[in-house]
């Protein structure tokens, strides 16, 4: 029982740190309009315009990476739910 809490535990923490990670990266590429290759080609640049819009006084960058993986978690669990009941044959009547 203690193995199975503890493997949760890992699973978990891995997917809310790769959600925080792509969260940001999507920031990153729709809003400040960086991609994927300027990551070798030009980092410092990258780091000091992430660093200058988390400074900013809206909050812009982290009220987008805290939305982020809550809407998409919140999309996937009604999907994921409904194909269960549907499954299962406890479609909800509407």
């Amino acid at each position: 029982m203690i193995w199975n809490l503890s493997l949760a535990w890992v699973g978990w923490t891995s997917v809310v740190v790769v959600a925080a990670l792509s969260s940001v990266g999507v920031y990153v590429g729709r809003l400040l309009y960086w991609n994927s290759w300027d990551v070798f080609n030009n980092p410092s640049a990258i780091a000091r315009n992430i660093i200058s819009q988390a400074q900013d006084s809206s909050l812009q960058s982290i009220g987008f990476t805290a939305a982020l993986p809550r809407f998409s978690s919140f999309c996937t669990s009604r999907s994921t739910h409904s194909g269960i009941y549907y499954r299962k044959g406890k479609r909800k009547k509407r």
